[in-house]
């Protein structure tokens, strides 16, 4: 992914997983892209619904008083998963996924100023400073949420 990515490190999950791959023709790219796949859920749900970065802190409200992270809705649509190897990768691709993440400042690059509106208002600036709003990583909930899915999966491979 070339906008922003959060990778699952299996960690503990990988001795465990050798362990089973000796056992019961574990399959760990099946583990891993069912693991990448809630956190992708879990990551559109935080954008979708919850607006607050994976500590608990909410995310600063916006200009132009909507929906926060959610203008035409292609941050939260482009929020995908892959798996390579022994990891899953949790992210998206578009150029600005980043900015919303870490925050920063963007400035003009081919004009003297930006512009852009909000609301029924037009502004001419010359630079605009993104407030970060970190929407990926891990909650408590959401760990609790994959330990449960990963004990229901691990019962049912070894039935």
């Amino acid at each position: 992914m070339t906008g922003i990515s959060f990778e699952l490190d299996a960690g503990d999950i990988n001795i465990a997983a050798d362990k089973l791959d000796e056992l019961a023709g574990f399959q760990r790219h099946e583990l891993l892209d069912m693991l990448g796949g809630m956190v992708a859920e879990q990551t559109k749900e935080r954008i979708a619904t919850e607006k607050t970065s994976p500590d608990g802190a909410p995310w600063k409200p916006n200009r132009r008083g909507g929906d926060i992270l959610v203008l035409e809705g292609h941050l939260l649509s482009s929020i995908d998963h892959q798996v390579s190897g022994n990891q899953a990768e949790v992210g998206s691709a578009m150029v600005y996924a980043a900015i919303h993440q870490h925050g920063g400042t963007i400035k003009a690059k081919s004009a003297k100023k930006l512009a852009f509106s909000a609301g029924n208002q037009m502004f001419f600036v010359d630079s605009v400073d993104i407030p970060a709003r970190p929407y990926l990583g891990l909650s408590g909930g959401n760990i609790a949420e994959l330990e449960t899915e990963l004990g229901n999966w691990l019962e049912e491979k070894l039935q």
